[in-house]
């Protein structure tokens, strides 16, 4: 084929991904979604020697139950206070507004914000909202019925990818494969860990701290936690404006409240439970964040930083390590390699040289 040829393909995927983004990402989420399903799966059966097809849907049913229990115990206290927060917000921060106005700085910076807003037409806010509604509703079935497939049987869909690729290039594809899902499943433990001990540690806090609707203020910090560094700060806006609409000094407890947990995750918890998962550069995870929210909204800023992780993992796997011949990942390759090996008579049977 020649290059003009190879630079057409090229150029076609790269319109394909581009004008089906959204739906691509989608399917990524659902693939974590998996990942973190499967994982309980199996260690389930490890432990109570179910296969495992039982042992994921003990998992779903498990999962479906808790939400349900943790529903029925405290879903009218979080309805209270959701709605109690979407009162309280424009309250204390026109209250924050009118005390900033009372200097010449803030009277300044209230103008300049005054004048790039504006007030939308009633009809389009609504078209929009019920546009963004339907756009969530079809994501969530998307990625949940994509993750409950490849979970229940990922075998079909590892030997479809593997089947795109050349036979010689096959056992570097599929140590590439489970490389990556290595590195994601570690990655997601740690994030549902951090998620569920920073939510309690906010709700606590913010409770013994005196502010007002604790226990959503908490919710909203455990969930926006699985967004790093984008969501604690989306988190804690909420929280340090009732605060600050109380008194300065309760703000002053939430702000040290809010550095005291963040430090302890990010200096403590996540490099304890993520040893395993690739590292990545701060400035890289922010492009990332930054670089798919604008091209994908809120969906790209949901799976940019796993999505960047697996990039990083093909990176490193396939130039860092297999043309510069320098070995970076170490055990993930090697458990990698073993894998294989265990899967060349199961779901890879046929397609390895």
């Amino acid at each position: 084929m020649t290059r003009l040829g190879k630079a057409a393909i090229i150029g076609g995927i790269g319109l394909l991904v581009w004008f089906a983004l959204d739906l691509l990402l989608m399917v990524f989420a659902g693939v974590l979604l998996a990942i973190f399903l499967r994982t309980l799966a199996v260690s389930l059966s490890r432990a109570t020697g179910l296969s495992t097809g039982y042992a994921l849907a003990s998992v779903v049913f498990g999962l479906i139950g808790i939400t349900v229990l943790a529903g029925w115990l405290y879903a009218p206290r979080l309805a209270e206070q959701s709605d109690r927060l979407t009162e309280s917000l424009p309250q204390a921060f026109s209250d924050l507004t009118s005390r900033v106005q009372e200097y010449d700085w803030g009277r300044w910076l209230v103008d300049q914000v005054s004048s790039t807003a504006s007030d939308g037409d009633v009809v389009t806010q609504a078209q929009t909202m019920a546009s963004r509604i339907m756009s969530v509703g079809v994501a969530l079935v998307v990625i949940l019925f994509t993750g409950l497939y490849l979970a229940a049987e990922p075998g079909p869909y590892v030997r479809g990818v593997l089947r795109l690729v050349p036979p010689a290039r096959r056992l570097q594809a599929a140590e590439l494969l489970f490389t990556i899902g290595r590195v994601l499943q570690w990655w997601l433990l740690g994030q549902a860990l951090a998620m569920a001990i920073v939510g309690i540690a906010m709700g606590l806090g913010l409770w013994l701290i005196g502010v007002q609707l604790a226990l959503i203020l908490g919710v909203l910090a455990g969930l926006f936690e699985f967004i790093p560094f984008v969501g604690p700060l989306l988190a804690f806006g909420p929280a340090i404006l009732l605060a600050l609409a109380n008194s300065g000094e309760q703000a002053a407890y939430v702000l040290g409240l809010y550095l005291v947990i963040q430090t302890l995750e990010g200096y403590v918890l996540t490099p304890l439970v993520q040893r395993k998962a690739i590292e990545l550069p701060p400035v890289l995870t922010i492009v990332a964040q930054v670089g798919l929210s604008m091209a994908a909204g809120a969906i790209g800023l949901l799976v940019a930083v796993p999505l960047a992780a697996a990039g990083m993992v093909a990176v490193q796997l396939l130039y860092v390590e297999d043309r510069l011949g320098d070995d970076v990942l170490g055990e993930m390759r090697e458990e990698a390699q073993r894998t294989v090996e265990q899967e060349r008579s199961g779901m890879l049977e046929g397609l390895l040289p």
